[in-house]
């Protein structure tokens, strides 16, 4: 009988550890992410989301501290809370990486700076570590969600989720928190 019911859990478990998955899902994001800084990039995009790059940043400098806190803090968990959708989020979350890895070489070419130097400046910053974690938190229990849903195992899967979004949360608004600070603390204008 005992026997019986370890084949029957081990039966519902996702093949791949959890913890692997999670590593997958980060190095895949950040895979995702230098491919998006390695896109062409026409003069009339460049102007564009650079001019609505430097729009943002207005906006937040109009901020006080805690307010662009949680301005940065809401955009990124409603991001990272479309990841947890089944099947969809995976996508999505890569597409967001993509999407980042871009506007980071477009930021970076408005400023004179290497697009390479630019993805290579962002792993000593801890938000963008944060940032990453949570996403790709997200995007793995996206993958088991679906899984727990194809195996009918609503229960386990549901306070798993609710566990991570907290967990993500929680890495987010810190991540925010930091961002904020190093926003403020840096020079306004690197031109």
């Amino acid at each position: 009988m005992k026997e019986e019911r370890k084949w029957r859990k081990k039966r519902k478990e996702f093949p791949i550890p959890k913890l692997h998955l999670i590593l997958i899902m980060l190095t895949a994001a950040i895979i995702i992410y230098a491919i998006g800084t390695l896109l062409p990039v026409d003069q009339e995009t460049l102007a564009n989301i650079s001019q609505q790059i430097e729009e943002i940043r207005n906006l937040i400098r109009s901020l006080d501290f805690l307010s662009a806190s949680l301005y940065i803090f809401i955009h990124n968990f409603i991001l990272c809370l479309v990841m947890f959708i089944p099947l969809f989020g995976v996508g999505f979350g890569m597409y967001v990486m993509l999407s980042t890895g871009y506007a980071t070489e477009i930021d970076a070419l408005a400023h004179q700076i290497p697009p390479s130097v630019a993805f290579i400046s962002y792993f000593i910053l801890p938000h963008f570590w944060a940032e990453l974690i949570s996403y790709a938190l997200a995007m793995s229990q996206s993958i088991l969600i679906t899984w727990g849903l194809y195996k009918k195992d609503f229960s386990r899967t549901l306070t798993e989720t609710l566990k991570t979004i907290g967990i993500t949360a929680a890495l987010l608004f810190a991540a925010a928190l930091i961002e904020t600070a190093l926003f403020f603390a840096l020079p306004q204008n690197p031109q």
